[in-house]
């Protein structure tokens, strides 16, 4: 064997080691952290934050989880943002019946959720609220390490930060000049906010390696969104392998999605490109078993959780900024100007959607032929690609054609995208409520599932034709991605409206190469007082890096 076929199987077989899952474990780890455009906030604004890969980590998921939660993980607010190499950014809006106490923004993924909360990212905020009594209890007592950042100085020296005076007017625009002349690239995030609003608190997390907590039973999520459970016998719980899970979502395009579970009765979809909330159906069968249950996977964390809840109580010199803070939330209330986050509306039902098999082989419309009474005749009668056959005292679909394959596998048969197995049950619907049957006259592979062609029924109403659904199935209000906004939007508002922002701006990414400067503009409010433009970030090396320029507003 000569040396370069035998280095050619030694590296192939390195290739295949590494990609073994033990070693994916060992191999990668992931960490992030957040920031949030201030630490003190009044009930009824918005909290706008940015998730940040930590460098040097390996952040490989697609989906990164942000929540508000309180200090014993009940949450407040929840998102699910899209992940990639410069961060996410989102915003909450906070509640107006919050308690007033000590909150957190928490930031993971869940790949990381393999190695518990304590490697989650966490922002500690306080937030008040002037029109309710209720504190949330006080309890310092946390596994958890808190303490504000420590940055770089040498590093922080490499950052420049330049505004054209210490003093300006309301409602006057001001540029604010970035510059680094640092080695590499430098990450930052901008904040310019009253003065003392932002004292950085920060929980220190461990990096996420799963092979030091045992094996991972979270799947890491690479493309969007995804949806994963266990399916299982309902009269004994005992897992049920191999069975088929057909999923759609409810939505205009009515995808439809199928798998097969795996040999411990696991199950994954994920979704690429889908936004917003929308409705999904799911549901499971396997020959053999009588009734079968699906269980889903939580899609956020729900592990025990004992963060400090700290006095609520403002230092003296936060005084003047916490009370203008509140009288511009309120002032913002009264006027219907609380900056609320963009609405994550999934795709709305249309009749005539678009199913995914594409062009079927035949379209029967009952509309071109006469009403007859039942579903049966129809099949019979006006629809030769399928008939009705009886096995063993049971009745099924057969779909006929030229292909030997649709005499092994059985059809798949849908109504409105959404799957059936119940053959009685189509033929007990009132064909009224039919507008056409579509069939697919081949074999047709979905996923890992292969189907002696298709039978889809399309209802006229786009309702189901008020079948009923499998028993195993569950509908399910699923959250895909959601929105997010480069920043908080500059304010147009008009002369006769108050201009009450508390943050004056806020820019989550912002990536400074060395010897370059880059110039961002905001424009002062109504609200005199000290003000301070805060930049934090990271150095190409990973020194963190935070410089504070004040100013005043007269």
């Amino acid at each position: 064997m000569n040396t370069r076929r035998r280095f050619s199987i030694l590296f192939l077989l390195l290739l295949v080691w590494l990609s073994l899952p033990g070693r994916l474990s060992a191999q990668f780890r992931e960490q992030v952290e957040v920031r949030t455009d201030r630490s003190y906030f009044m009930a009824g604004e918005t909290l706008w934050f940015g998730v940040q890969r930590n460098p040097g980590s390996d952040v490989f998921s697609t989906v990164v989880y942000a929540e508000l939660v309180t200090p014993r993980g009940t949450p407040v607010a929840q998102k699910k943002l899209a992940l990639d190499e410069s961060g996410a950014t989102g915003s909450f809006l906070l509640p107006g019946d919050l308690s007033s106490g000590s909150y957190y923004v928490r930031a993971y993924t869940k790949w990381m959720r393999n190695c518990g909360p304590e490697s989650f990212a966490y922002s500690g905020v306080r937030i008040y609220n002037p029109y309710s009594q209720l504190v949330l209890p006080v309890d310092t007592l946390t596994s958890l390490t808190l303490g504000s950042p420590e940055s770089d100085e040498d590093a922080s020296r490499d950052l420049q930060v330049r505004l054209p005076g210490t003093t300006f007017a309301n409602r006057e625009a001001v540029e604010l000049e970035l510059g680094w002349t640092g080695r590499g690239e430098a990450g930052v995030s901008v904040s310019v906010v009253p003065r003392g609003t932002l004292a950085e608190t920060l929980l220190r997390s461990e990096d996420c390696r799963p092979e030091a907590h045992g094996p991972g039973e979270v799947v890491a999520e690479i493309q969007d969104a995804s949806l994963s459970g266990s399916v299982v016998d309902a009269s004994t719980g005992d897992p049920v392998p191999f069975a088929t899970i057909y999923l759609t979502l409810l939505g205009a395009q009515r995808v439809f999605q199928c798998n097969y579970a795996d040999s411990s009765g696991r199950f994954y979809f994920s979704f690429p490109g889908e936004m917003g909330s929308q409705d999904v159906f799911i549901s499971a069968f396997r020959e053999g078993v009588e009734k079968v249950e699906l269980l889903l996977d939580q899609d956020f964390s729900t592990d025990v959780l004992s963060l400090p809840s700290l006095p609520v109580n403002p230092p003296a010199e936060l005084d003047t900024a916490l009370r203008n803070l509140s009288l511009n939330a309120q002032i913002a209330r009264q006027y219907g100007m609380q900056e609320g986050t963009t609405p994550a509306g999934g795709a709305t039902e249309t009749s005539g959607f678009p199913l995914f098999y594409g062009s079927p082989s035949a379209v029967i419309r009952f509309d071109d032929f006469i009403r007859l009474p039942t579903m049966t005749e129809y099949f019979t009668e006006v629809v030769p690609q399928v008939s009705i056959r009886r096995t063993r005292g049971m009745r099924h679909f057969q779909v006929l054609g030229e292909h030997p394959d649709l005499l092994v596998y059985p059809p798949l048969l849908l109504i409105d995208g959404v799957a059936i197995f119940d053959l009685e049950a189509i033929l007990a619907l009132s064909p009224r409520l039919i507008e056409r049957i579509e069939v697919v006259n081949a074999p047709y592979i979905h996923g890992n599932v292969t189907f002696g062609g298709i039978i889809s029924l399309v209802s006229r109403n786009n309702d189901l034709a008020y079948i009923d659904l499998p028993e195993s199935g569950l509908l399910v209000d699923f959250r895909m991605l959601e929105p997010e906004g480069a920043g908080m939007p500059a304010p147009e508002l008009a002369e006769a409206l108050p201009d009450v922002r508390n943050t004056l701006l806020w820019m989550p990414r912002i990536v400074l190469p060395a010897g370059e400067t880059q110039t961002l503009t905001f424009r002062t409010g109504d609200t005199k007082g000290s003000y301070e433009a805060v930049v934090r970030g990271w150095d190409a090396w990973g020194q963190r890096i935070v410089r504070r320029l004040p100013f005043d507003v007269e």
